[in-house]
């Protein structure tokens, strides 16, 4: 006679929880209270693990400065669309002589730097979003699009350098290993 053993799932940590999941990263059983956060794939531990990285650390600096450079992108945006209008108002507003020039400046004007404004816009309102999902770990994928976008705004020649710099430091932070690990960990696990 042979007796089956039930072996219920338990918390690894608290045996005297029942377990509410598995941890995706190193397979453990954990209750609730073991959970990283509330729903989440991680146990303390490995979320505690995966958080000490030198580049992980870097990672909401970088979400933050995002949100700040697609701010002054999309700022200077709105001063090109303004300047170009108020410049080819101001072009046309001069007395009428038979100069093609001044008729064709007022037309240039106005092309340029709603053109440059335009340019601008989708570039800054990318990097906010994508500043605010990489600083929650989430969207990397995004992050570098966004970083490289902003390469759109060397037309402008404001916001180059310091595109140029964002996607130099973004790049660093974003393709280390322990960071791309990060975000694959706050990936929602399929179901």
């Amino acid at each position: 006679m042979s007796e089956a053993v039930e072996l219920a799932e338990v918390c690894a940590v608290h045996p005297e929880r029942a377990s509410a999941g598995i941890c995706e990263r190193c397979g453990s059983f954990m209750c609730e209270g073991c959970r990283s956060a509330p729903g989440a794939g991680l146990c303390e531990s490995c979320a505690r693990r995966l958080g000490r990285g030198r580049w992980v650390a870097q990672v909401p600096i970088l979400g933050v400065l995002m949100m700040v450079h697609g701010g002054l992108t999309v700022a200077m945006g709105l001063i090109l669309l303004v300047y170009g209008v108020f410049t080819a108002a101001a072009l046309g507003g001069l007395p009428a002589n038979d100069d093609p020039a001044q008729q064709a400046m007022s037309s240039i004007m106005l092309g340029g730097m709603l053109g440059l404004g335009v340019i601008h816009m989708p570039s800054g309102v990318l990097q906010l979003l994508a500043g605010w999902r990489v600083r929650t770990y989430q969207s990397r994928g995004l992050g570098i699009a966004s970083l490289w976008l902003g390469l759109l705004t060397f037309l402008g020649c404001y916001c180059l350098p310091t595109s140029l710099a964002m996607i130099v430091y973004g790049s660093i932070v974003l393709h280390s290993d322990e960071v791309v690990e990060r975000f694959d960990a706050e990936r929602p696990a399929a179901t």
